[in-house]
């Protein structure tokens, strides 16, 4: 296997709907990097997606080799253009497709990521915000606002438009989330690249929340002789437009009362 060092990949590892997006473009900005986004959806047919990367493999390709050796190749084809630093997120529910044929345990990119020392980012965001999210989109159709579409949005919405968010489907949600992250946890756990990063310490205080990564960079570009946060770019104004749930969901007041 071809070695991929010096190189470090951040790892933002979470559920959809929690806000990994922003958290990437922080990160761009913040360390002047390039952030990939969701490279394993199994929807995104884009260039740098892995399922792109797949395709173009043939069938005995494929099944003759481990899944951890396509990964490998398909980092290291990344850092050809892309260079030794980038970040990326990998969202729970994608990531069982990645062992195709192997299935296993749905463990080979966090078996990647332990293999090369990465730096890997646990979004941790309340379960209950993150559903109530997810719903809305069954109305939105539009994973984020701008304050002028809000507007605009709210004003057309009928209220016979609005849905009931079930308590039972919730709870199994938020089962499987919990599961999910105590995988990640029990996973990384004890290694000084594995990063909690609370979704509601960063909309608060991001330079406080991004204090634990900031150093984690730091010393790997002091292990490889190459700063890579010498020049670390504060946190302009973080504006997000809130939307407003009350006016999608028509049990949005019970629903506030279940646990997180």
């Amino acid at each position: 296997m071809a070695c991929r060092k010096p190189q470090t990949l951040i790892a933002v590892v979470t559920q959809q709907r929690s806000g990994s997006k922003w958290v990437g473009s922080l990160i761009r900005h913040r360390y002047r990097t390039i952030a990939l986004g969701e490279i394993f959806n199994p929807d995104d047919t884009s260039i740098l997606s892995f399922r792109s990367f797949l395709r173009d493999k043939a069938m005995g390709d494929l099944v003759g080799c481990d899944i951890s050796h396509h990964l490998s190749r398909y980092f290291n084809e990344i850092r050809t253009y892309l260079g030794m630093f980038y970040t990326f997120d990998a969202m729970f529910n994608q990531l069982d497709w990645i062992d195709f044929g192997w299935r296993n345990s749905n463990n080979s990119i966090y078996n990647y990521l332990l293999g090369n020392d990465d730096i890997v980012v646990s979004l941790i965001r309340d379960a209950r915000d993150i559903f109530i999210s997810m719903k809305s989109l069954e109305i939105t159709k539009t994973a984020h606002f701008t304050s002028s579409t809000a507007q605009d949005f709210y004003v057309d919405l009928r209220a016979d438009h609005r849905i009931v968010v079930k308590h039972d489907e919730y709870e199994r949600f938020r089962k499987q989330l919990q599961d999910d992250r105590d995988r990640l946890s029990l996973t990384f756990a004890g290694r000084d690249n594995f990063i909690e990063l609370q979704y509601e310490d960063l909309v608060l205080d991001p330079e406080a929340a991004f204090k634990p990564l900031d150093q984690a960079l730091r010393n790997f570009g002091d292990s490889i002789g190459h700063p890579l946060v010498d020049d670390i770019s504060p946190f302009s104004n973080l504006i997000k437009t809130p939307v407003q749930y009350s006016k999608l969901i028509q049990n949005y007041d019970e629903v506030l009362s279940w646990p997180s």
